[in-house]
């Protein structure tokens, strides 16, 4: 009796032995799928972000390429490249529960603000919940950490920090320093950032992930150049993900995709692989963060193609771009209004404050003003009483993120206010109201 129920008991293991491996197998047949299904959902968080706040966006793109690159420089795994590229472009997204106000001024992220402290902690909690991303966490928490141990949340140092974090507080330092620390709308120089790392060897970096990254700034063959927004390359190197620059069209002048146009698979496919492709420009220019990192190496100057001779004679002046003149204390305000006005023709110039801007106003004429109402040490109030007092064809456009009664109700003494345009601002309604305020601009001084 006793050897038949040990017998029974053995077949019952079995049985659930034989049913535990058949659900292994079925996870590890589904974990694939899972995981992609993840980091399609992560890949779509960096969407909204790209959607509420275009610098933030720009910022977490370009840091995600240079973590990749200095990843495969450390010899990281494909998976391990994969995951360090996520935590990339995810690895500020705790500021999106930080007010708007906050999230479009980057460059306070030296501020010390006790909201600002906390992002890496709010990131890591967003996506830690999210199975199979528990690196990719990790390198969000600790990317704020320093080498010298005075960095936070948790004041890791040296080796301590995770080599995903210390990756990316590497990429993260030298975005930050050529694209947002410069107090000016024009960024530092490639030269700058680089001397700014050397310098932070041993306290903010790690030295030898630096000496790294150095090493692969000076040797790339990328276009992924730091100074150019755009990047013109061939048909034949457009990728799925990237965005038009510029207006592409037919040597017949014929309009083929808008500037802003996001490429897919389908398009590329239907306009560039066909045979009648050589009634197209052999230019193509892509927004320049859009490009990933790894079709960077199908993408060289050496390889592109002599553009045709569409463009008019030399002797032919081009038309004279629109100046706008932006004031607004947030270099990320004002990069990101030089980036959408330029791929609209117009020419921008970036006062961070209101004597920056009586200045500039002295040196230079202008077509248009945008202004901030909340101007450090000022306010946009005394900008447009400037204005209407001392430069009256000139017309203005409100953008600010305090849309308040009493703020509108001020706005009506001033008629060379054209519109308030609340932040975070929609392109087609700035683009209107800007274009309002050209044409009544042009109206008064004709």
């Amino acid at each position: 009796m006793l050897t038949m129920e040990l017998q029974n008991q053995n077949d019952r293991t079995s049985a659930l032995e034989a049913q535990v491996a058949g659900l292994e197998l079925e996870l590890s047949r589904l974990r694939p799928q899972v995981e992609k299904a993840h980091r399609n959902m992560a890949t779509s968080l960096m969407t909204l972000v790209n959607i509420l706040n275009p610098p933030l966006g720009g910022h977490c793109k370009r840091v995600s390429a240079w973590a990749r690159e200095l990843g495969a420089a450390c010899g990281l795994s494909n998976l391990e490249l994969d995951e360090l590229e996520l935590a990339g472009l995810l690895h500020d997204i705790g500021l999106m529960a930080t007010p708007l106000h906050k999230i479009q001024r980057l460059g306070s992220l030296k501020n010390q603000e006790e909201r600002m402290i906390r992002h890496p902690g709010i990131g890591y909690s967003l996506v830690s919940r999210v199975e199979g991303l528990q690196k990719v966490a990790e390198a969000i928490l600790h990317h704020h950490e320093r080498y010298d141990g005075n960095g936070y949340p948790h004041k890791l140092w040296g080796d301590r920090i995770p080599l995903y974090s210390r990756i990316l507080t590497v990429a993260d330092a030298y975005d930050l320093e050529l694209y947002m620390q410069t107090g000016g709308l024009a960024a530092s120089t490639p030269e700058e950032a680089r001397r700014y790392l050397s310098k932070e060897r041993g306290r903010l970096v790690d030295p030898e992930l630096t000496n790294k990254f150095l090493y692969v700034l000076t040797t790339s063959s990328s276009i992924m150049d730091v100074n150019a927004r755009e990047a013109e390359i061939t048909p034949g190197a457009l990728r799925s993900g990237m965005v038009l620059s510029r207006d592409l069209r037919s040597v017949e002048k014929v309009l083929l995709l808008k500037a802003g146009a996001l490429l897919t698979d389908e398009i590329i496919d239907r306009m560039f692989s066909s045979d009648k492709c050589d009634w197209l420009v052999t230019q193509v220019y892509v927004d320049a963060s859009s490009i990933r990192s790894e079709d960077l190496p199908e993408i060289r100057r050496e390889d592109r193609p002599r553009l045709l001779e569409t463009a008019p004679p030399p002797s032919v002046p081009p038309p004279r771009r629109p100046e706008i003149m932006v004031v607004d204390d947030s270099v990320a305000v004002c990069s990101a209004l030089r980036r959408e006005l330029g791929l609209a023709g117009m020419v921008v110039t970036g006062a961070v404050s209101y004597t920056a801007a009586a200045d500039l106003l002295k040196k230079q004429r202008f077509d248009a003003v945008i202004t901030d109402l909340v101007i450090s040490g000022s306010s946009g109030f005394e900008v447009l009483r400037l204005l209407r007092e001392q430069y009256a064809g000139l017309h203005a456009v409100v953008v600010s993120g305090f849309p308040t009664a009493e703020n509108i109700k001020a706005l009506r003494e001033f008629e060379n206010v054209v519109r308030f345009v609340t932040k975070p601002w929609a392109q087609d309604v700035l683009l209107g109201a800007l274009r309002e305020a050209l044409d009544r601009s042009r109206v008064r001084s004709a």
